[in-house]
């Protein structure tokens, strides 16, 4: 008998880029079954600012309320923090507000974690498949 997968409702912050990160990090999560069969993902977060609503793209507030609304956890990786820092903290003020667990993906390039940004986070894991989906399915 298949086992019952449940999709883990995600928003991955992106400082509003296409960015090489985010791409490591969702290329992780697709080959997630790899490690565990019972792991699917939707990830809210979109950066595409072509497929947004017109409000949205004069609102960019409005589109990371809604984007967010949709998650059941936030996604921060502190690669993505280094390069887009006022943006990535209104997202961690959003995801605070709408009481989201965050959890923090440490650097896969070795960069030093912002103790500021540690402090805001409910968990902290290595860019690690396993890592991360353990944190994802605990708070998803």
């Amino acid at each position: 008998m298949a086992a019952i997968v449940e999709t883990r409702q995600i928003f991955i912050a992106h400082g509003w880029e296409n960015s090489q990160h985010i791409h490591k990090l969702t290329e992780l999560l697709d080959r997630a079954d790899t490690f565990d069969k019972e792991f699917a993902y939707v990830n809210h977060g979109n950066f595409d600012r072509s497929v947004l609503r017109d409000e949205m793209l004069n609102d960019p507030n409005l589109a990371l309320k809604e984007q967010m609304t949709e998650a059941d956890v936030v996604l921060v990786m502190t690669d993505i923090y280094h390069d887009f820092k006022d943006w990535i903290n209104k997202e961690i003020k959003l995801a605070k507000e709408l009481d989201l667990p965050i959890i923090l993906i440490r650097s896969y390039e070795n960069r030093e974690t912002p103790s500021h940004l540690e402090e805001k986070t409910d968990e902290i894991v290595v860019f690690d498949p396993e890592e991360i989906l353990k944190a994802i399915k605990n708070y998803g």
